[in-house]
């Protein structure tokens, strides 16, 4: 698979540098839509090296990185994620973004943690009609109201309104 894994976003409001790293399979695994699963890898090494490679591409040069891989930031392995740690220090990066799954919303704390930066994440809630969410797209999210959302994302991916 031949992808693009570095870009620079030079617009307003959130200019920022973005990756897209390889991870383990996603845990969820179950959105009838995703195609992302085609990008995972169980290889833990080949996973490693190729986002080394990736993120030596990171400058710093707005001091914002968006992190995006195939599934969850959680499925990304911890010597990939201490790599990135070390390229947010060197490289001065002042905010972070990762996506998420509604399955990890308790967990966000650990990685705001290890990274010691402020860190926006984001979760595809596709859409506000729970049904369609639910049993048609299968994303697993259940939410009382999007203040419930709001406690735990910074942002939403939307794909139906």
């Amino acid at each position: 698979m031949n992808i693009s894994r570095y870009a620079k976003i030079n617009k307003p409001p959130l200019p920022r540098e973005i990756v897209l790293l390889k991870a383990f399979p996603c845990k969820w695994a179950k959105c009838t839509f995703c195609d992302y699963i085609h990008d995972n890898s169980v290889d833990e090494n080949e996973i490693n090296s190729i986002n080394r490679e990736i993120l030596n591409n990171v400058s710093g040069c707005f001091n914002a990185l968006q992190v995006i891989n195939s599934g969850s930031c959680f499925e990304i392995p911890s010597q990939s994620l201490n790599y990135l740690k070390n390229i947010v220090i060197e490289k001065n990066i002042h905010k972070l973004f990762f996506e998420a799954h509604w399955m990890y919303r308790h967990r966000l704390n650990e990685f705001r943690d290890f990274f010691g930066v402020p860190i926006s994440f984001i979760t595809g809630i596709e859409t506000f009609d729970e049904y369609f969410r639910n049993k048609v797209l299968k994303k697993g999210i259940h939410f009382d109201s999007i203040q419930e959302v709001k406690k735990y994302f910074q942002s939403v991916c939307i794909m139906v309104g």
